[in-house]
């Protein structure tokens, strides 16, 4: 991102601080939804922990976009079923 002139989070704070904050926030939604729903949770939460292991084993910029996009198949999936869980309640 620094060599395109961009200021992104990431290239503020550098790759391992950025992939700690990027874990750091899908722990904090898995616990978020524990409340609404413990399945939600559980699920978030394996998924969760299946991005951040590809996110650690990451070394190519397409290796991270692709996990970039799974980031945002999870978080729709997510708002849908956190949506769903707080109507069912």
């Amino acid at each position: 991102d620094r060599e395109a002139g961009k200021m992104t989070l990431a290239a503020r704070i550098g790759d391992t601080p950025a992939r700690c904050v990027y874990i750091a926030y899908l722990l904090v939604a898995a616990a978020l939804a524990v409340p609404t729903s413990i399945i939600v949770g559980i699920v978030a939460a394996v998924a969760g922990i299946a991005l951040a292991v590809r996110l650690w084993q990451a070394r190519t910029t397409p290796q991270l976009i692709g996990i970039l996009r799974w980031t945002g198949y999870l978080t729709l999936a997510y708002g849908v079923a956190v949506g769903v869980a707080a109507v069912l309640r």
